[in-house]
């Protein structure tokens, strides 16, 4: 029994297992013990991997999610320092990539776990060959170290093209109009095919050290066992037995050996996307808005006031508002004047909190806007900007934007009251025709008036209008100017307009002109011309174009 090896602790261990079950140990027995070894070995590795695949999606959708809401509850600062197309790869791309190198982890683990027990079978039955296989082994590692470090510095750089790539295509599609009337398109055509390039190359070299990986290991491990196997024999003289036992375990050992070096190298290429991934959570987890305070304000009755407040973006040394003091009554129309680049719209962007300012207080009816809850203070404003925002939606559903409670009848006053009803009604599905369609048939003015119109169906307290006549023809703009008139008459509203077009807000009941980031004259627009050179010329220029 010792010279076939049958007689060893292994043999002996498997006679006593098999004998408390009453079947006899024999050669075919242990074959067919190995075949049912092997399918459910199989089986398991079938649910593991679609576990993990479900397990992948899962976490994927988790993290976009969360990367979303993210997003929409982030500060303005945020937008101002990191490009969309970068955002838009890491939460569609790197971060799919990063889920699976965090799943591929686990698998390494359990990987080595099943090395683990591979090795301890095969210590059991030579301890002396499987310490040479431990070092073989190590050395392989050894010499695949230098691939896998440049697997990562490969992953890297495709993560960074990756990144590029999609920055210049959402860029030149919110730039398509200016780079069709500037005639570029030759020149952005070859910018995108350097971009293409250097992904191509990167990426291929990625997946050329990735397939050198995945398919040099296996032979260069059966080399090494079938090394250590010849010396098991020629120079341990290890039995038979030992020795068919030995090569069952090693057959076994190559594939986990294999999906070690699979996971690994996988784990190495993403490690662009594991690091883009994490810098995106981190910013965004810095970037989250302020909840504010408790309190709830549900009108405006007094004013809007700013104490001393200033403004700077980022790190600039020259501040977008310095020391602005202003009162904004309630239930009037204030206008706000100046030249390009002076505060206009970051002082607008201050009320609802979009930004905070560095210093100064502001506050509504007395009540500082940091003690305000944010939902509720946000309620209280209707925002129409310069370039209409339009939603995929038809054209009722956007004018219920802010408003979901909003009637038909609403929708429709809404219109009526923005100048749009006549319009939508020779839509081919009226209120209910996608803007998708419409937009592309619409003007600027139409679309504008629009998006009046969902600001007025919200029913706020606060209506504020960026350049709301810069598409709007002369008899549209006196048509504007007689429903802020109505609006003024008719309701409530604090109502205030940003505007270059100095005709447009002639009738306010204050006007504010801002110049530099400071407040260099309020009054009606005949005292501005009567005491202020500025809006004097600009008045004059405007009326002579």
């Amino acid at each position: 029994m010792t010279a076939t090896g049958t007689d060893t602790l292994v043999w002996r261990t498997l006679r006593t297992i098999f004998d408390a079950v009453g079947i006899p140990l024999s050669f075919g027995v242990i074959l067919c013990l190995f075949f049912v070894l092997v399918v459910l070995r199989q089986a398991v590795r079938y649910c593991a991997t679609i576990y993990s695949d479900r397990l992948e999606l899962r976490v994927v959708r988790a993290f976009r999610s969360k990367a979303f809401s993210s997003l929409l509850n982030a500060s303005l600062d945020f937008f101002d320092r990191n490009r969309a197309g970068n955002v838009v790869n890491d939460i569609g791309l790197e971060w799919h990539n990063a889920v699976r190198a965090f799943l591929n982890n686990i698998r390494l683990i359990s990987n080595w776990v099943m090395m683990v027990f591979y090795g301890l079978g095969a210590l059991a039955l030579s301890p002396v060959m499987t310490g040479v296989a431990v070092a073989v082994f190590l050395v392989i590692g050894l010499i695949l170290r230098g691939l896998f470090r440049r697997q990562e510095r490969l992953g890297y750089a495709t993560t960074v093209s990756n990144q590029l790539i999609s920055s210049r295509i959402v860029d030149r599609i919110r730039a398509i109009r200016l780079v069709r009337l500037a005639g570029i398109e030759k020149e952005e055509r070859a910018a995108f095919e350097v971009d293409l390039a250097q992904q191509y190359e990167v990426t291929y070299a990625s997946r050329k050290v990735g397939a050198i990986i995945t398919n040099a290991t296996e032979p260069i491990i059966l080399a090494a066992t079938l090394a250590i196997l010849y010396f098991g024999v020629t120079w341990l003289h290890v039995p038979l037995s030992k020795l068919f036992l030995l090569l069952l375990v090693v057959l076994r050992l190559l594939p986990v050996f294999r999906d070690i070096m699979i996971s690994t190298q996988a784990i190495k290429s993403a490690y662009g996307a594991l690091l883009a991934s994490e810098n995106l959570r981190n910013v965004l987890a810095q970037a989250v808005e302020r909840p504010g305070g408790t309190r709830i304000l549900n009108g405006i009755e007094q004013a809007v006031t700013f104490d001393d407040v200033s403004f700077a973006y980022g790190t600039r040394d020259v501040p977008v508002l310095s020391n602005v003091s202003l009162t904004i009554p309630a239930g009037r129309v204030t206008a706000l004047v100046g030249p390009s680049g002076s505060g206009k719209s970051t002082l607008i962007d201050l009320i609802p909190r979009l930004r905070t300012p560095d210093s100064g207080t502001i506050r509504i009816d007395g009540v500082p806007i940091d003690d305000l809850d944010i939902i509720s203070l946000r309620k209280l404003i209707a925002f129409v900007p310069q370039s209409p925002v339009l939603l995929n939606l038809s054209v009722g559903e956007h004018i219920r934007c802010g408003n979901s409670d909003a009637t038909e009848t609403d929708v429709v006053n809404a219109a009526k009251l923005a100048g749009a009803h006549d319009f939508i009604a020779k839509l081919p599905k009226g209120y209910d025709t996608p803007l998708g369609e419409a937009g592309r048939g619409l003007s600027g003015g139409q679309l504008q008036r629009l998006d009046c119109a969902r600001a007025l169906a919200r029913k706020a307290a606060i209506l504020i209008l960026d350049e709301p006549t810069s598409n709007l023809d002369a008899e549209l703009e006196r048509q504007f100017r007689q429903t802020v008139a109505w609006l003024r008459a008719q309701t409530k509203l604090t109502i205030i307009i940003i505007a270059h077009r100095l005709s447009t807000i002639r009738d306010s009941d204050q006007i504010v002109l801002l110049r530099e980031g400071r407040i260099e004259g309020i009054g009606t627009h005949d005292s501005l011309i009567r005491d202020n050179q500025w809006y004097a010329s600009a008045t004059a220029q405007q009326s002579a174009a």
